[in-house]
Formats: C-alpha cells, structure tokens, sequence
C-alpha cells in the first residue's frame, strides 16, 4: 500500500526480519514458504517480516496464490532505504540479499545470517535455534 512501517509498530514485540530478492524465484519462495508454513505456527508471538525488491501489488499476488498469511510482506522497492540502511542492497544487481535477523522484545539484534550464495536457502536450524533463546 507504499505506506511506511516502521519497528515501532511492532513495540513489545520480537521480530524476524527475512530479507530476499524476489519472491517470484525459486529460492526466494521456499524461504518466505518455509518461515510462513514451518516456524510462524511455532512463534505466534513473534512477528515474521519478509521484505523484498517487488512492488507491493506482486507481493499481495505471491501471498494470494501462495497461501501466505503468518507473515507480512513489506516492499524496499521505491526507496530502497531499508536495503541501504542494513548494508544488504546488492549493488550491481539492484536487489536485496538474501538474510535472516532476529531482533529481541526490546529490538535489539539478537541474530543476523546474511546468505553469501543467493542460490542457496538461509540455515534454518540456526534461525530456529536462535527464536528458542527468546
């Protein structure tokens, strides 16, 4: 809805930032896939973000036709000031890197896996490991 949301919004509240290209590949789905369907049902309270490069209408679409609905997807595509902000803008191409964070009740990052191989998914054993110690 190209409306700002901020971390504020979510006071009081953990949070797992999963940052990814684009959802329209490969990849980029199972994770968005994995975090909606295998860890939100787990983590009720803790809100699951999952922020890309794609317009808010593509995003509202993937989640139609994906069933996605445990986790809220925020776009970087007009400003790009989240991507620049983290240092997870990819420069030459544009786009989001591929990386998980946790932030505590409190907002402080607790837990940050920045992906090095975009062909590859995040360790979600490490993600999981480090929601357990909220």
């Amino acid at each position: 809805k190209f409306s700002p949301v901020l971390l504020s919004d979510f006071e009081g509240k953990a949070v797992l930032i999963s940052t990814v290209p684009s959802l329209d590949t490969g990849i980029c789905s199972l994770q968005t896939k994995h975090f909606n369907d295998k860890i939100a049902n787990n983590y009720s309270d803790v809100v699951m973000l999952t922020i890309s490069m794609d317009l808010p209408f593509a995003q509202s679409r993937f989640c139609k036709t994906e069933n996605i609905t445990q986790l809220h997807t925020l776009s970087d595509a007009v400003w790009r000031e989240f991507a620049q902000n983290y240092g997870l803008l990819i420069e030459d191409m544009g786009l989001l890197a591929r990386s998980v964070m946790i932030l505590d009740k409190e907002h402080k990052l607790v837990y940050k896996q920045l992906v090095s191989n975009l062909a590859k998914e995040p360790d979600y054993i490490s993600v999981e490991a480090a929601l357990k110690k909220l």
